[in-house]
């Protein structure tokens, strides 16, 4: 009977150090300093506040309501062009970790479609979601008048064509500079540029290219005072956008005088433009020669410049076939031709156009 109730002792020592053993395994993982979280996690709600158009793209303003987590870390808004917006396949456009900043503003581009989520984390790395808000912005109308002097944008969708004016004064010089996606924040692909008279017959260029990494400009003198209009054509018609055009009058008497059988030598930056003139008779011929120090441009091909020739009392452009101010130098001097319509002075202007430095340009007038 002894040995009977010494192994029911022995048993029931085990049971009870068995018990023990399993009640400090599930007490283990708990930790007595921890403070309970606020679980689940209480979503923000997303909402937009408002969307400002601009020149070149729309300012979206998008507000949410305070995280009530009691370890809060961190809000993250995303970006997506569909609703099934996550952390996984949205574009994280703002962290922060401050709960009382609820506030931000993204900058998207005209004509856009996007959709946006907060997802707001704990300490312990635990999310929640808010709601999926959309967003959408449409192509703006274009307003056809340019100020002289001022920056105008427009935006051009594809295959579209748009006329733009600006009124000019007799003989008096103009810049036509335009702008698209190779310069800051404009979002259109290349665009062709062609300059009319008032009657939108005549021309004064022809249909011209933006010139890659310079922009423009082209040099007219206007041949009499009157409206002149800038058809705008997309020449990569894949990809529509923003673009930009600033015309800007030029003062003649700043232009330096190269005479006949002459040459200066101008130091020209990229984009910069400089202006010359010559006196010139009436049916007589003439050559504008260049040559460049250097020939190696930005990407180890060649230089290039712009040019733009003009007759003060003639007003016509004498340069009229497709693109005719681009200049490639190749190791040596390039030639343009001129015959004279008048008795007048010849206005010429030369931009540096493809090259990172100032380049030294050796520029001669002979008949």
């Amino acid at each position: 009977m002894y040995q009977v109730n010494n192994t029911l002792m022995i048993n029931s020592i085990k049971n009870y150090t068995l018990l023990l053993l399993l009640l400090s395994l599930f007490s283990c993982d708990k930790d007595e300093d921890e403070v309970p979280d606020s679980y689940p996690l209480s979503g923000s709600t997303l909402f937009l506040i408002d969307v400002t158009p601009q020149s070149i793209n729309n300012k979206v303003k998008l507000g949410w309501s305070p995280s009530n987590a009691a370890s809060f870390s961190e809000y993250k808004l995303y970006r997506h062009e569909t609703s099934g917006i996550d952390e996984n396949n949205g574009t994280l456009i703002h962290v922060s970790t401050s709960v009382n900043d609820t506030t931000f503003t993204d900058s998207i581009s005209y004509n856009s479609n996007f959709y946006y989520r907060l997802l707001v984390r704990n300490s312990n790395d635990q999310f929640s979601g808010s709601n999926v808000i959309n967003v959408k912005t449409d192509a703006p109308e274009n307003d056809p008048l340019i100020t002289v002097s001022s920056l105008k944008t427009g935006y051009i969708s594809k295959n579209e064509v748009l006329w733009f004016h600006f009124s000019a004064e007799a003989n008096e010089l103009y810049t036509i500079a335009w702008y698209d996606n190779w310069w800051n924040e404009y979002s259109a692909g290349s665009i062709f540029v062609t300059a009319y008279k008032e009657n939108k017959t005549d021309i004064y260029f022809p249909r011209q290219r933006l010139i890659q990494m310079n922009g423009s400009p082209v040099s007219i003198i206007a041949n009499a005072s009157e409206k002149i209009y800038l058809k705008v054509e997309g020449y990569d018609d894949r990809i529509e956008g923003t673009f930009g055009i600033k015309v800007d009058l030029v003062n003649k008497a700043e232009a330096i005088e190269i005479p006949v059988d002459n040459s200066t030598q101008a130091v020209i930056a990229a984009g910069e433009t400089k202006f010359y003139y010559s006196n010139i008779n009436k049916n007589s011929n003439y050559t504008i020669s260049m040559v460049a120090d250097q020939f190696t441009g930005a990407y180890g091909d060649n230089v290039h410049v712009s040019v733009s020739a003009f007759g003060e009392v003639s007003g016509q452009p004498y340069f009229e076939n497709e693109e005719p101010n681009v200049i490639e130098f190749h190791g040596h001097a390039k030639e343009l031709n001129v015959t004279a319509l008048e008795n007048e002075k010849l206005f010429f202007s030369v931009t540096g156009a493809y090259w990172w430095t100032p380049r030294t340009v050796d520029i001669t007038i002979n008949q």
